[in-house]
């Protein structure tokens, strides 16, 4: 009975809490890690990679 309820209860609130919790938590941690780590990788790799793409390109233009 007890674990009867417990399935029961858990099923009915573990949806409704986790969708609630879910969506506050994730766009504010998506926010803040997002922006936290797309800067810092952002201008790592686009340092990286932009120069060896304007190499590429400007071979392909000659």
């Amino acid at each position: 009975m007890e674990d009867e309820f417990e399935d029961e209860f858990e099923d009915e609130f573990e949806d409704e809490f986790e969708d609630e919790f879910e969506d506050e938590f994730e766009d504010e941690f998506e926010d803040e890690f997002e922006d936290e780590f797309e800067d810092e990788f952002e201008d790592e790799f686009e340092d990286e990679f932009e120069d060896e793409f304007e190499e590429r390109c400007y071979c392909c233009d000659i």
